[in-house]
């Protein structure tokens, strides 16, 4: 982004399905103590397993990790979120 301009608004199915799919995340991180501790473990189990071979090991590492961390941001971001999910459905989430 250059200067102060902010990007264009989502469009409105993408919003719609974004936002629910970012609420989805905060309600289950709500209701599972473990949520990511459980996903930490999920790389070491691959390292134990033979269906993958290194390279999909390594992307598989990858993809969690990416989750793990989208799961600090949307702890992190509650209350935006909240209101991101109600100006894109009207009803809340």
């Amino acid at each position: 982004m250059k200067g102060n301009t902010l990007p264009r608004p989502l469009n409105e199915v993408l919003g719609r399905k974004l936002a629910y799919w970012i609420a989805e995340i905060d309600g289950r991180l709500d209701h599972e103590d473990d949520f990511q501790e459980k996903l930490l473990q999920f790389p070491k189990l691959l390292e134990d397993s033979t269906f993958f071979d290194k390279e999909e090991e390594a992307f598989i590492k990858d993809m969690f990790l990416h989750m793990l961390s989208l799961t600090f941001i949307v702890q992190r971001h509650k209350e935006e979120i909240e209101l991101f999910c109600e100006e894109y459905n009207n009803l809340g989430c």
